[in-house]
C-alpha cells in the first residue's frame, strides 16, 4: 500500500466522480450490488461456502484482513465497498 498509495487515493478519488458515476460499469457494478442484496448472495451463498469449504473460508479470513488494513490506511474505500461511492 505504501508503494501503490497514491494509485489506490486517485482510484478512489475516480470512482467518488460524476464522470465514472455516469459510465456503463458505475451502472453494472450497482446493478450487481442490487442483485446480490436481493437475491440472499452474501447472507445465503457466501455464508454457505464458506462452511462448506475449509479453502474457502481462509481464503474469506485472507480478504477480509486485507480488506481491514485498506480501510485503516484509506478510510474513504470503505464507502466504496458499501456501494455509497
Amino acid at each position: 500500500m505504501v508503494e501503490n498509495g497514491e494509485a489506490i487515493t486517485a482510484y478512489l478519488k475516480y470512482k467518488k466522480s460524476d464522470a465514472f458515476q455516469k459510465t456503463p460499469a458505475a451502472r453494472l457494478e450497482r446493478r450487481l450490488r442490487e442483485f446480490q442484496n436481493e437475491s440472499g448472495y452474501t447472507e445465503v451463498f457466501i455464508h454457505n461456502m464458506e462452511r462448506l469449504s475449509p479453502e474457502y473460508r481462509a481464503y474469506l479470513a485472507r480478504l477480509k484482513e486485507a480488506d481491514r488494513l485498506l480501510t485503516e490506511k484509506f478510510p474513504e474505500a470503505e464507502a466504496l465497498y458499501r456501494g455509497e461511492m
